[in-house]
């Protein structure tokens, strides 16, 4: 009787009729009493749902649907229009299993046996389940409970979100937890896939039993069930590491057996869980070949998602060739989510398809004001990352950014700022775009505070493009935002704090804020200013004209090669010319050596084409570290000298296809200006042309060159 007060009230005066008729009566077992429930209780719960039924508005419509249809299938679909049509951005966790729309498998809210259709007797049939087992308690058997989860997981997220907060429906999760070892293989599938519909919470403590169950089982289950509930615990949204590591451990043997559809299906989950290994992605991709041609659009870009969530690049050309022809020819149809996830795979494998991001660029640009800003940003990053310029994408990119600003997180104003900053390019709204994003900076203040690194981001790609703003510069290099910024993130990442001070300190000779102490920069480690030796020996332009010089010249006492800027970590070559225009040696004295060539280790590195070999002792004559060349008389005497550096530019420091050059090396080219320095500007494709001729006609080509700086 006291347990009757606690339901609902409609069905509570039949209830407690019952109650007493059995107390009257003393009858033991009243099993067969609930299932001949009397019409009036028939009538009061049909009433009850009928009520709510009118309340749902056309949620009802999905108890009409046919047999035939795909649930699954058809709730995705419908949803991503949804999506793309308000431009409110994706369902983070629904989004990404859309592949399911174009599979013949099931998805894992799906149960393995079919269900019946769906009609208005469903959540009669589910209160009837509850009361039973509200009543009879541990009479009920193995098959009624588990039936009784499939019906449950039939009703509507509406009637689901009040039926959670039943006593009745976690007295039903604790009979699941308390005989989860008795049930069938079928029966743990169908309990856990039912529990992804119903959306119980990831914390429930039946969810804890049966994730042990399923580690305890998995070995017994083929790929198809392992699979399907990986999935499960992904849409329930619990971590489930150990039981995904023994999956991933069992298919890495049997890799070969996969076939399209689980192919895809794994990488969707290594990719949601992020975890995964370098041998078994080895062997997936392998298997990407086999099914090349067999791919939709949607399934490639789940299977980009899962390698770059799982941060592993795809490796083959043949297969990014492959993705990025499929997706180019139907670049019309691509979703929104599923262009993000292909762009996000190139971006990390910097695999330019031109044919793809060309019709991209065509395609997207007039679309972009209906997408997120999330997704806009994506697109941005990538052909920024990459290098790549369309004026009429990044414009309507930074037009549908300031309008969509309150969607923007920390992360992605930081990345709105370094795609146009890094690219050089200021929009056509360009005042507004940087005043909006500045603004935001203020607002999420807090967000920044958690992630410097995001604020870092922002400023320093601002430096490039000569924005400076003292009140955040003042912050960020103030000690209690560098404390902030040491707990949180990797000494790495000071770096941007080295950039930004030394930026600040050549540009902004009205700034008085915090500067970072001479301590904190003897910290930093090695790799943030970089290797001369490094340098030399992967940029093969430089390796030649260094080679070059040293004939011209005639030792290599007159020029030095070396981080000029220490800040940034480009080589460049530095030479002194008197009032007569002649090079003069280069004094260590006279210059700041930032070269680790102090190692007594030799190295040698062949230039190719120049029979000339680099070892650590004329690296140290070049860096300047050793001068212990002899210096004419006259070349002693000279007190005033003209500094000229010599800058060739590399491919990867111009926009692509492009004699552009992007904001890092703008901005250094701005501050060795600040600082004296006259240039010598050579670009690689200037370069690559002078080579054709023979050696002297190139002597004096550089000689030509030497005597006009800008």
């Amino acid at each position: 009787m006291i347990a009757c007060m606690k339901l609902p009230g409609r069905l509570r005066p039949s209830l407690m009729r019952y109650s007493q008729v059995l107390s009257n009566m003393q009858i033991v077992r009243t099993s067969s009493v609930v299932n001949n429930l009397s019409s009036f209780e028939k009538s009061q719960t049909e009433q009850q749902h009928s009520s709510y039924k009118r309340t749902k508005g056309k949620v009802a419509g999905v108890y009409n649907r046919k047999e035939s249809e795909k649930p699954t299938a058809r709730f995705l679909v419908d949803s991503l229009v949804e999506i793309e049509d308000k431009g409110d951005g994706f369902d983070p966790r629904m989004a990404p299993r859309a592949f399911y729309a174009d599979s013949n498998s099931k998805a894992a809210h799906i149960p393995v046996k079919q269900w019946k259709n769906l009609d208005n007797q469903t959540s009669l049939l589910v209160q009837q389940f509850l009361n039973k087992l509200w009543i009879i308690k541990d009479n009920i058997s193995i098959d009624e409970l588990v039936e009784g989860f499939r019906l449950i997981a039939k009703l509507d997220k509406i009637y689901l979100a009040q039926l959670v907060r039943d006593r009745k429906f976690h007295m039903a999760c604790d009979f699941v937890a308390n005989n989860c070892t008795q049930f069938t293989r079928e029966q743990v599938v169908d309990v856990i896939v039912s529990l992804t519909a119903i959306r119980v919470s990831p914390n429930h403590p039946t969810l804890a039993v049966l994730e042990e169950e399923c580690i305890k089982r998995a070995h017994l289950w083929g790929t198809p069930v392992q699979l399907q509930i990986s999935d499960a615990w992904r849409v329930i949204g619990r971590s489930v590491p150990m039981y995904n590591n023994l999956v991933l451990q069992y298919i890495e043997k049997n890799w070969k057996a996969l076939n399209k559809h689980e192919l895809v299906q794994l990488l969707y989950i290594i990719g949601e869980h992020r975890s995964s290994n370098a041998s078994l992605m080895n062997k997936l991709e392998t298997l990407l070949v086999k099914y090349l041609y067999q791919f939709t659009v949607k399934e490639i870009a789940t299977v980009c998602l899962g390698f770059f969530k799982s941060k592993f690049p795809i490796t083959s050309s043949t297969v990014l060739q492959r993705f990025g022809d499929h997706v180019s020819k139907n670049i019309h149809q691509v979703d929104s989510f599923s262009l993000v996830s292909v762009l996000k795979a190139f971006r990390y494998c910097h695999f330019r398809h031109r044919p793809l991001f060309d019709g991209v660029a065509q395609a997207i640009t007039p679309k972009v004001s209906k997408m997120s800003a999330v997704a806009a940003m994506h697109i941005g990053l990538t052909y920024a990352s990459l290098h790549l310029f369309n004026q009429p994408l990044l414009d309507a990119i930074a037009v549908n950014a300031v309008d969509k600003i309150d969607q923007c997180r920390s992360k992605d104003i930081a990345k709105y700022l370094w795609t146009f900053c890094s690219l050089n390019y200021q929009p056509v709204n360009a005042d507004e775009f940087f005043s909006v994003m500045v603004d935001q900076i203020f607002v999420k203040k807090k967000e920044f505070m958690n992630h410097p690194e995001h604020l870092l981001s922002c400023l320093v790609s601002m430096a490039y493009i000569n924005k400076y703003q003292y009140e955040l510069i003042n912050l960020a290099l103030g000690p209690t935002f560098r404390q902030n910024l040491a707990e949180k993130c990797t000494l790495e990442l000071s770096r941007n704090l080295y950039v930004l001070d030394s930026s600040v300190g050549i540009e902004c000779p009205n700034y008085t804020g915090s500067r970072l102490p001479q301590g904190f920069i003897k910290r930093l480690p090695p790799n943030v200013f970089g290797s001369v030796e490094h340098e030399l020996k992967f940029r093969q332009e430089m390796e030649e004209l260094t080679a070059l010089l040293l004939e011209v010249c005639g030792g290599s006492q007159f020029f030095r090669c070396d981080f000029i800027l220490p800040h940034i970590t480009t080589l460049d070559i530095e030479m002194h010319f008197d009032e007569n225009g002649m090079w003069v040696p280069v004094k260590k004295s006279d210059v700041m050596s930032q070269s680790d060539a102090k190692s007594n280790k030799k190295t040698r590195y062949q230039i190719p084409g120049l029979a000339l070999q680099l070892d650590s002792d004329l690296l140290s004559k070049l860096t300047g570290d050793k001068y212990a060349q002899t210096v004419p008389d006259h070349a002693q005497k000279v007190v005033n000298y003209q500094k000229v550096v010599i800058v060739i530019t590399g491919r990867n420091h111009h926009r692509y296809d492009s004699e552009e050059l992007l904001g890092l090396q703008v901005m250094k080219k701005r501050q060795l200006h600040r600082q004296g320095y006259k240039l010598v500007e050579i670009s690689h494709l200037e370069w690559e042309e002078a080579q054709k001729n023979d050696k002297e006609e190139c002597k004096m080509w550089l000689k030509k060159k030497l005597q006009s700086p800008s």
